[in-house]
């Protein structure tokens, strides 16, 4: 049985064109100069420039310290402020999120304007075997940059998405997806067993009768007679949730090609448990004759079953 579950995929700040105009790119670091003529940086931390974001090993830490730093408003939270304003963050780094923020690991031979503990850029070409660990922040609007994890310097790639107004043939966005639950009813599922079994009694008169289970609408029976029991399987119907969430709360959207948006789907079914098993007695009221007759037969055919499935090693059941 196949069902269907419309979702409805939402990729935010994405126009037509892919334009950068929500960064401003204002900011001196992404004014590129001498681009024929790169300084060739093999090793960082000879001079830092946000010593706050040095050596920190997650996005939660790089967030809590530029919050810190934020709170100081010192002239390198301001200087950071200003470059994240122009990159997209409306407010600075009170705009700043977790989902910002990703670890990356820079190619060797990228080139782009590196920061220095004077708050200041060259236009530098970064060289290493391994690459350089970094911090890349990305703003709502798709616009990004680096902070090296080695010195906390910023690090601004030459590239067509921080030219104001230019087309892009990528960026990267937040991606949500949003699907109303799906409740699906099966056809048949759980199994439960209703039994119901089927007794004769007497009334004792003048003597007090026992009936331990309460049932029985006499206030002295004989003991039950069990004459019959009978099994039923029942298929109750089970309801499924279906719910559907997105891998990763980004996607990058490529010029001329679909959108891959990689997604989990989520079934809740209920326990088994939930169907637990039914039993009915009902109970006859006979004469004491009856009931003694009943008796003495049920007492024969019993002896017959047995000597039956002494015969045949066949269990006779009834």
């Amino acid at each position: 049985m196949k069902y269907l579950l419309l979702i409805c995929v939402s990729v935010l700040s994405v126009s037509a064109s892919y334009a950068q105009n929500g960064c401003s790119l204002n900011h001196p670091i992404f004014r590129f100069k001498n681009t024929d003529h790169p300084k060739v940086i093999r090793t960082l931390g000879s001079s830092p420039e946000f010593t706050f974001l040095q050596n920190l090993s997650s996005a939660t830490q790089v967030l809590e310290a530029m919050e810190k730093a934020e709170k100081r408003n010192d002239k390198a939270a301001r200087e950071l402020n200003s470059m994240l304003m122009s990159i997209g963050f409306t407010n600075g780094i009170s705009d700043v999120k977790l989902s910002s923020i990703i670890p990356v690991t820079v190619p060797s031979g990228t080139k782009g304007n590196l920061g220095d503990g004077n708050c200041n850029a060259e236009y530098s070409v970064l060289v290493n075997s391994k690459g350089f660990k970094a911090w890349r922040i990305t703003s709502p609007v798709g616009c990004y940059m680096y902070f090296m994890s080695r010195c906390g310097n910023a690090f601004a790639i030459n590239d067509q998405r921080f030219r104001k107004g230019g087309a892009v043939s990528s960026l990267t966005v937040p991606v949500s997806i949003s699907a109303d639950p799906k409740v699906i009813t099966t056809d048949s599922a759980a199994k439960r067993i209703a039994e119901n079994k089927y007794y004769i009694y007497y009334h004792k008169r003048g003597k007090k009768g026992m009936d331990s289970t309460g049932s029985i609408p006499d206030a002295s029976p004989s003991d039950p007679l069990l004459l019959r029991s009978v099994q039923k399987a029942e298929f109750v119907p089970q309801q499924y949730t279906v719910t559907a969430s997105a891998q990763n709360d980004r996607v990058t959207v490529w010029r001329g090609k679909p959108l891959n948006v990689p997604a989990n789907i989520n079934v809740d079914h209920p326990a088994v448990d939930n169907y637990p098993n039914t039993l009915t007695n009902t109970y006859k009221e006979v004469s004491k004759r009856v009931y003694r007759k009943s008796k003495r037969k049920m007492r024969k055919a019993d002896r017959k079953e047995t000597k039956v499935t002494h015969m045949t090693d066949v269990r006779v059941n009834r």
